[in-house]
């Protein structure tokens, strides 16, 4: 039963099967992903396994005692004091958010799917925001979301902040509906997904990154649970694969993501503060109608929009069942750009006064807030404090070394070595280490960044990939000067410690030395470059008719309090009207209606996305938004527009002529 509309005669099949020109080569590179199986998809309904925490709050209670002792042991040291209390706070906070059962049980879901049959099914548009990630993990992407199964409407929308005229071939081909926003790379992804929610109409918004690709059955999995008319949002957990033989970051990084989706979310969503991570997530309309729309911000609008959502009296609702599954970062880049990103939207929420201020939230979903704060907090100072007790040992006190001074450190051992590859569905091994100090650099400057009002704009993960960004720099540039210091003073005070005391006295602390070598030293040779960009797919042997690109109006204009809405029914076809500009409303730029006729100029400065000044790192939100029109004179210049469509559509059907699609 398909859903995803598409004009009569586009024969989907035969592009599905089509093979994409260089796309071997890239495949061997970075395997696309595929939508979780039937075994992976309640992998996460089983045994919560909550003793695991305790055994992680366990292995840090430890490292806190032996830290606490050594700065009790002398009255220089007692500064260390510091980092041993906000590992106490850390660990508390978190140990007392995390533990809680989740309230979604496999038979409770099993039943509430099952009696799912309403009179009329809510319709559903699907938003596929891009930004120059590959085009074939675009079509991979699209080729799943054809697939969604469902008996009421879906419109599928691609929202291309690149203007690329191969993504637009590409929507035309799956039937998906194809748009750019006059005002491209103001506010990032949170300007583009108000572009599509302005264009749209559908009761329900799912929203997709581009590499992430659903099971059929996606909507039918997620959509009963918002027969609670208090929920607004429903979020599925982002999944990767994490296999032997994948790139060592792209595995590591997904593994990474198993503790939170599998133990932190739930435990939060029992507490009715689990959080919005944007893609693999389904929106109410009315509630983000109420709440004011997407949260217009250039960093994590996910998370900011679900807590707008909450404010308005709405809420989250996270459901712990693999439907979909993404691809995680295989190049430093990405990865770095990602970690950054989501440290500095959970750091200016921690800014955001009216969040603190605001009586709606209880003290069980401030506590789980506050442990995402923390978290980012202790990674980001974490990552410069842990070695400073072993420098200090080693240079002002070496004749206290002895091997009893690492028993404080076993229980981590045994944590990292043991236990988490044993409960852990991910491939598990100690890179994962290093993919985790890697993310505290990144946390640790975007920290800074929040301090010192130098926060970067967000950049697309699978864009970031194959253009070399300040940030990214930046970034590595401080993980290299840390480890390299780190390094040479650890085996420098380690050498001279041996040849005077002697091995008998040293060699626990040398075992634990080779093992941070081996985690820190790769660190030094990575360098964020970019990823040649993958070729095109080659063009499909016979042309499908191009999708019908119908203008909607935006959505505080709909008229949704009277009659019965009827499902299913594509938007009937519009007049060619010019556009129309209010008064006092900024001129649009003028390049945009040059490339929708053709003239698609990659090569200039003005016209390349990677080179606009809306989308280079470096520049204040100031600069970003002069000049731009504002959300509000976007929404009322489409309201005046839309209201001439209407007429002019009265006036054909009067005449009986004939009409076409004013965006083609």
């Amino acid at each position: 039963m398909s859903a995803v509309t598409a004009p009569a005669g586009t024969h989907h099949a035969a592009f599905w099967e089509e093979p994409l020109r260089g796309a071997a080569l890239v495949r061997a590179r970075t395997a696309l992903p595929e939508p979780p199986s039937d075994t992976e998809k309640y992998a996460y309904m089983g045994r919560q396994h909550r003793w695991l925490l305790g055994v992680q709050a366990s292995a840090m209670l430890l490292v806190v005692c032996s830290v606490s002792q050594f700065a009790l042991s002398d009255w220089r040291l007692l500064p260390f004091l510091l980092p041993a209390a906000l590992y106490v706070v850390t660990g508390a906070v978190s140990l007392l958010s995390s533990t809680r059962t989740k309230r979604t049980s496999l038979a409770d879901h099993l039943a509430r799917v099952s009696r799912y049959t309403p009179d009329v099914w809510p319709s559903v548009d699907v938003f596929l925001p891009t930004a120059g990630e590959p085009v074939d993990v675009l079509d991979n992407t699209y080729r799943h979301i054809a697939r969604l199964d469902w008996p009421g409407r879906v419109v599928a929308w691609v929202l291309d902040d690149a203007d690329r005229p191969e993504v637009r071939e590409l929507a035309a081909r799956h039937g998906f509906q194809y748009r750019v926003r006059p005002n491209r790379g103001h506010l990032k992804k949170a300007g583009n997904l108000l572009f599509g929610y302005q264009q749209s109409d559908g009761d329900l918004i799912a929203i997709f990154d581009a590499d992430f690709v659903p099971r059929t059955d996606y909507l039918r999995e997620l959509v009963p649970y918002f027969l609670d008319p208090t929920t607004g949002i429903v979020q599925s957990p982002q999944y990767f694969d994490a296999l032997k033989g994948m790139p060592w970051l792209q595995r590591t990084a997904g593994a990474t993501q198993e503790l939170f989706y599998r133990w932190i979310q739930p435990a939060r969503d029992a507490s009715r503060a689990a959080i919005c991570v944007g893609t693999c997530a389904i929106y109410r309309r009315s509630a983000l109608e109420a709440a004011g729309g997407f949260a217009q911000i250039g960093h994590s609008e996910d998370v900011h929009t679900g807590v707008k959502l909450m404010k308005a009296g709405y809420q989250l609702r996270y459901v712990p069942v693999l439907v979909s599954k993404g691809l995680c970062p295989d190049q430093l880049l990405g990865f770095l750009n990602q970690q950054y990103r989501w440290c500095t939207g959970s750091m200016s929420l921690l800014a955001d006064r009216s969040f603190h201020a605001n009586p709606i939230f209880s003290w069980r979903q401030r506590i789980s807030f506050w442990s995402g704060f923390l978290y980012y907090i202790s990674t980001g100072v974490n990552i410069f404090l842990a070695p400073l007790p072993g420098l200090v040992m080693l240079y002002v006190f070496p004749d206290e070394i002895h091997p009893g001074n690492t028993a404080w450190l076993l229980g981590a051992v045994l944590l990292w070595y043991f236990v988490l590859p044993t409960v852990m569905h991910c491939y598990w091994r100690m890179d994962v280490l290093r993919v985790q100090q890697l993310y505290s650099f990144a946390h640790a400057v975007a920290i800074a960044h929040v301090i010192t009002k130098r926060t970067k704009e967000w950049v697309a993960t699978g864009s970031a990939n194959h253009k070399t960004t300040p940030l990214a720099v930046t970034i590595t540039r401080v993980m290299r000067v840390t480890v390299a210091v780190t390094q040479l003073s650890v085996w420098t005070g380690l050498i001279t410690a041996t040849v005077q005391y002697g091995i008998h006295e040293t060699w626990a602390v040398v075992c634990f030395g080779l093992l941070a070598s081996y985690v820190q030293l790769p660190m030094l040779v990575m360098r964020a470059k970019p990823r040649a960009a993958a070729p095109a797919p080659s063009p499909a042997p016979t042309a499908a008719p191009a999708p019908v690109a119908v203008p909607v109006p935006p959505v505080a204009a709909l008229e949704r309090a009277g009659g019965e809405r009827v499902f299913g029914a594509r938007p009937p076809v519009a007049p060619r009207v010019p556009h129309q500009r209010l008064p006092g409303q900024p001129q649009l730029p003028q390049s945009q209606p040059e490339r929708r006729r053709g003239r698609h100029r990659a090569d200039s400065p003005a016209d390349s996305p990677a080179d606009s000044p809306a989308d280079s790192p470096a520049d204040s939100p100031a600069d970003l938004t002069a000049g731009l029109p504002t959300p509000a004179q976007l929404a009322a210049a489409q309201y005046a527009r839309n209201r001439a469509l209407r007429a002019a559509r009265r006036a054909n059907e009067v005449a009986g002529e004939g009409v076409s699609d004013p965006q083609r």
